[in-house]
């Protein structure tokens, strides 16, 4: 699953330092635990950001997951969102984007849920984040970069993001936004950080280039106000 190959991906981010806060700490409106190398985590991090909200970020200690941690999420995984003053948790990427919205950005393009067919568009391509999105080039990412066994040979992982990212350009060349929309929806940061990271991910194996409405729809993400995308890594 999406949480267990970032769980297994947060270990080699242990020993960072906690980063620094939008605002002050108490100030922040969250505490987001969170890896500087997890695309889960950037996630987050994208909303937050694009929401204006103020947050303290903090590196959690996730091999062996420390006491404190684990009682924020048993799984040991993240990111996890804590809210200032009520404590209230939430774990899961996919679960943050929806109770970020739900509380901060109702009605907005972020996640238009009146709408059913919209409400319906993002969650098909939420699930494909977390799952064909995964089981292909966070696969790619992992095996690449760090030299961790994944369930599938190399090559075929390879073989597997050409077609994610081939599916992918096909339904760009005529939507705008994933969940065809004329803004940005919840969808779109969900499957940005992979799919933008595949170059470095993949030592240069895969390439955007070749994917044109991709390489168009990573571009239109990357200027985005207020958006800061994580570096090539």
């Amino acid at each position: 699953s999406a949480a267990e190959l970032d769980a297994m991906y947060s270990l080699s981010c242990m020993g960072q330092r906690e980063s620094s806060c939008t605002g002050t700490v108490s100030m922040a409106d969250y505490t987001l635990y969170s890896l500087e190398g997890s695309g889960n985590s950037l996630k987050a991090r994208l909303l937050l950001d694009f929401l204006g909200l103020k947050y303290e970020t903090i590196v959690p200690n996730v091999h062996p997951a420390d006491a404190a941690f684990l009682k924020l999420n048993p799984l040991g995984q993240v990111p996890v969102l804590v809210e200032a003053g009520s404590g209230l948790t939430i774990c899961d990427s996919a679960a943050i984007l929806i109770f970020l919205c739900t509380k901060h950005a109702k009605g907005t393009h972020w996640y238009p849920a009146d709408d059913p067919l919209v409400a319906a568009n993002i969650a098909k391509w939420m699930a494909y984040a977390g799952h064909e999105v995964t089981n292909s080039l966070l696969w790619v990412r992992i095996k690449n970069k760090f030299s961790w066994d994944i369930p599938v040979e190399y090559d075929y992982a390879l073989e597997r993001s050409r077609k994610t990212l081939a599916f992918l350009d096909a339904h760009l060349k005529s939507v705008v936004w994933f969940a065809a929309t004329p803004e940005p929806t919840i969808a779109d940061i969900a499957i940005f950080p992979y799919v933008a990271l595949c170059e470095s991910s993949s030592s240069d194996a895969l390439q955007l280039a070749e994917y044109p409405a991709v390489q168009r729809w990573v571009a239109r993400f990357k200027a985005l106000p207020n958006c800061h995308p994580m570096p090539p890594f």
